[in-house]
């Protein structure tokens, strides 16, 4: 912004421009003295406290001396010859920070960036081949055999007993059965499973889409006709339109005042005992409407011509159009999504077995008791007279083949015979089985710069 220092009239005269109020302060402040320091004494604009408390001192303040309290700064005034002063505020420091009155700083730096990419080599390891968790193994086939077995003589089930009396008379009896067996008289074929069902898809239904017709109404002629003008328009004629309204100078002042507004122009300007004046004239306004030379008519002529007669009334028609919520009736627009199902066609390959249809017995069995001789196959003893003396034994028939066999008491040692283990092929891998010695490369950091806040030291 640039400075004034001097002014010109329109009468050619030029004036230098003096600060009455900055005469007046130097006037009044003298030189300034010296920064005394920050005061404990409680001080405001216009305060006449001389001394004032510095650093637990007493201070007395001559013309111009500076001191600050709490955040407000003063200058002591006192004029020559006055028998005291006062102090008078020029500033405010509340709007600086700590930082204001220190010389250091402390801050805390969280170094920010990223290390470059680096690499650790190993010298040489040292290595086995293993095997690996996919390996497979595989059993060779072997047998279990045994040593010699204890065994003893037993009966069979086919053995048979002679039990005799002690005293009196022993009897033999021989059962036997007759008739012939039972048999088969016919049999069929039935399916025991379906097996696996052909099928194929068929549609049940068609829900059928609709939508609705869009209507309008029309209103229609009547039969009858009348006679109406028309009118066939000419060449545009260009003619003259109306503006807008605007205020215009009249081309005259009014009377000469001191008094400016809006529409009054500077008439002229004095000075008269180092103040600059200013007299102006107001304008003298009209308003009036200019006319454009841009507008244009059109000329019309007219003639009788026969018209068909609007009927009385609307009617309601389709306009070709579908819509859902369309106020006409409800017309198929296609089938719409089927209803499916599956059915079944067929059973490709059922299975069946054989049944028996009938069974018959022809000859029901019949048991025939005989006596027998003490050595006939098959005897039962009974007793049919008991003594009264001797001692009771069952004798069994051992002589007949087949009564006994030779049944194993105790197992003889088993010997299970060597198997062999085939290793597969298929995940032989190498396992380090000693880290070689590691070097890790040279790293080099690249730091971000960045700002910090710095807080001031206290001490």
């Amino acid at each position: 912004m640039s400075d004034i220092s001097k002014i010109m009239l329109p009468s050619g005269n030029t004036y230098d421009i003096k600060d009455a109020y900055a005469r007046d302060l130097i006037a009044e402040l003298g030189n300034f003295n010296e920064w005394l320091g920050v005061t404990t004494t409680a001080i405001s604009d216009g305060s006449t406290t001389n001394p004032v408390t510095i650093n637990g001192t007493a201070v007395t303040a001559t013309n111009g001396d500076i001191v600050t309290y709490q955040s407000k700064e003063f200058i002591w005034s006192q004029p020559a010859g006055a028998q005291n002063g006062t102090w008078q505020e020029f500033g405010d420091l509340s709007g600086i920070g700590a930082m204001a009155y220190v010389d250091k700083g402390t801050v805390t730096i969280t170094p920010h960036g990223q290390n470059s990419a680096s690499a650790v080599t190993f010298s040489a390891h040292t290595t086995d081949n293993v095997l690996g968790e996919d390996t497979t193994f595989t059993n060779g086939t072997s047998s279990v055999s045994f040593g010699a077995h204890t065994t003893a003589t037993v009966l069979t089930s086919s053995v048979t007993a002679t039990v005799p009396k002690p005293s009196g008379t022993t009897k033999y009896m021989k059962a036997t059965a007759s008739g012939t067996a039972v048999g088969v008289a016919t049999s069929g074929s039935a399916l025991t499973g379906l097996g696996t069902a052909d099928t194929d898809t068929f549609v049940k239904s068609y829900p059928g889409a609709t939508s609705k017709l869009v209507t309008s109404t029309v209103t229609g002629v009547q039969s009858s006709t009348t006679t109406a003008s028309k009118a066939t328009a000419g060449t545009a004629v260009n003619v003259a339109t109306t503006d807008t309204a605007k205020t215009v100078a009249t081309g005259s002042l009014g009377t000469e005042t001191s008094t400016r507004t809006a529409d009054s122009p500077m008439w002229g300007a004095t000075v008269s005992n180092e103040t600059l004046s200013f007299t102006f004239k107001p304008m003298s306004t009209t308003s009036v409407t200019p006319a454009k030379s841009n507008g244009t008519i059109t000329p019309y002529t007219f003639a009788d011509v026969t018209v068909p007669i609007k009927a009385t009334s609307a009617t309601t028609v389709a306009t070709g159009s579908l819509n859902a919520s369309g106020g006409g009736a409800s017309v198929m627009t296609g089938l719409g999504t089927a209803t499916t199902a599956s059915a079944v066609t067929g059973y490709s390959t059922p299975s069946t077995d054989t049944f028996a249809k009938t069974v018959s017995v022809t000859t029901q069995p019949t048991i025939t008791l005989a006596s027998e001789s003490a050595t006939a196959t098959g005897r039962v003893a009974y007793i049919s007279a008991v003594g009264t003396s001797g001692t009771n034994s069952v004798t069994f028939d051992t002589s007949t083949s087949g009564n006994t066999a030779s049944a194993i008491t105790a197992l003889g040692a088993a010997t299970a015979a060597a198997q062999t283990i085939t290793v597969g092929t298929n995940d032989k891998v190498t396992a380090i089985t000693s880290i070689g010695t590691g070097t890790a490369a040279a790293q080099t950091f690249s730091g971000t710069a960045e700002t910090y806040d710095v807080d001031p030291k206290t001490t």
